[in-house]
């Protein structure tokens, strides 16, 4: 079983995704031009770094603690959330975005005993065609969304590779719902026509970037603050 990472770590000051890249880099010239050629096939890890995350509460030491524990010094692989709100094609409802649906009553409209419905995604998208594993270009049908504009990240999850993350690099066109979009990085496995394409909570199997990618400082032993680095995990969880 994969965990997902603890919420503690979400409140950080400073988040940064990256896709990296591996390039083989030629000589600089007298003008300073130098050539530059991928390496990775093109295909490249997610990086993230959590920057000054505050720890003030028990339950912040003891989630931090815990995911230190889990993470084993970054052999095991852990799901961690985007969490990047900005860059999600929320719809709008009298011009504000909708970024949650909850409260869903069952198909008879009652709800459970306490009161309380379902939620369910805002965003609905699947694959509208079948592609195969590397591909880059993908047909995606939305059927609820707000305006999309490249740089949208989502998420898949392979039988396989299990969760995985990917970004539109650039929208190439729009025929009714079905958006034709390139896609990095390549797509790690098939998929179906009719399979989820996850925009509003995407995550990615991941691991610690280094043995030491997670540090903790404490001040007075009664606050401190964290930080920690991942690398997409490289193979099937």
């Amino acid at each position: 079983m994969i965990y997902q990472l603890a919420p503690v770590m979400h409140k950080a000051r400073r988040v940064n995704w990256r896709l990296s890249s591996l390039l083989n880099e030629g000589p600089r010239s007298l003008s300073g031009v130098t050539s530059r050629a991928r390496i990775d096939g093109g295909a490249g890890l997610w990086t993230v770094g959590f920057v000054d995350v505050p720890l003030r509460s028990r339950d912040d030491f003891a989630q931090w603690s815990a995911t230190e524990a889990l993470l084993d010094g970054g052999v095991e692989p852990v799901i961690v959330p985007v969490c990047e709100p900005r860059l999600v094609p929320w719809p709008l409802h009298q011009g504000r975005m909708v970024t949650a649906i909850d409260q869903v009553p069952h198909s008879d409209g009652s709800f459970f005993s306490d009161a309380t419905g379902y939620s369910t995604e805002v965003i609905v998208a699947r694959f509208a065609a079948a592609a195969l594993a590397g591909a880059t270009t993908v047909q995606i049908e939305v059927l609820r969304s707000g305006a999309f504009r490249g740089g949208e990240r989502f998420s898949v999850y392979h039988p396989v590779f299990g969760w995985r993350l990917y970004v539109i690099r650039t929208i190439d066109s729009m025929d009714g719902a079905v958006l034709t979009v390139t896609i990095r990085a390549p797509l790690w496995e098939g998929v179906a026509a009719g399979g989820d394409v996850i925009f509003d909570r995407p995550r990615c199997t991941m691991v610690l970037a280094a043995a030491d990618g997670l540090e903790r400082d404490t001040d007075l032993r009664r606050f401190g603050t964290g930080s920690a680095s991942f690398i997409e995990f490289g193979g099937a969880p």
